[in-house]
């Protein structure tokens, strides 16, 4: 386990498909990016809307102190090896401005993380995605739009209460839609999970 605080924020994710239905068009509801770009951990870039790539990514918003992101890392290597050779890009994103490069790179070792990390400090992914809670998974087209922002699957209920095991993969279903060209539908659920960390007040 890591030592100290750790909280490692955001997977979100970013599908990004050739032929997608009503091109240009953000699922009802959500934002659609603009130039949002990252670097990751090992010194790549990511874009995040005005892309022409026909690749998928997925960001999934995770809390390094937060046990109910924790106990997922184990499902999201699932999907990063079940469909990377289909394209889809799974990147964790580190919202909590008090996780630097070294302690991103200690949480992934520990949880043995399989795909890159992104650090969002200032919070701008985000809330570009408007996310608020961890974790929450978010699939974007290559134009920045928004296919799908909430859980990985109903393993928990809003009220916390913990199924045995998941029985609707929310995350799984909405990559599957978008590889066929299709608007995932629901296009949006209620995660369950911890707020994502403050920002620092300037002094």
């Amino acid at each position: 386990m890591v030592a100290g605080k750790i909280h490692f924020v955001a997977l979100v994710i970013c599908l990004s498909v050739t032929g997608m239905t009503r091109p240009g068009v953000a699922a009802e509801g959500l934002p659609k990016l603009t130039g949002v770009e990252l670097t990751d951990l090992v010194g790549h870039k990511h874009t995040f809307g005005g892309r022409s790539e026909g690749q998928l990514t997925v960001l999934v918003f995770l809390g390094t102190e937060c046990p109910v992101s924790n106990g997922y890392a184990p499902s999201l290597n699932r999907l990063h090896a079940a469909y990377t050779a289909s394209g889809v890009v799974i990147l964790g994103v580190h919202s909590d401005p008090d996780v630097d490069a070294a302690v991103a790179r200690t949480h992934a070792k520990d949880y043995e993380l399989q795909f890159p990390l992104v650090l969002d400090h200032d919070q701008r992914l985000a809330q570009a995605c408007g996310v608020h809670r961890v974790p929450t998974a978010v699939l974007i087209s290559s134009d920045g739009r928004l296919l799908y922002r909430g859980r990985i699957d109903n393993r928990y209920e809003p009220n916390g209460v913990r199924r045995p095991q998941a029985t609707v993969f929310d995350l799984r279903n909405a990559i599957e839609s978008a590889l066929a060209g299709q608007q995932p539908n629901p296009s949006t659920t209620e995660p369950f999970g911890c707020p994502l960390p403050p920002l620092r007040q300037p002094k």
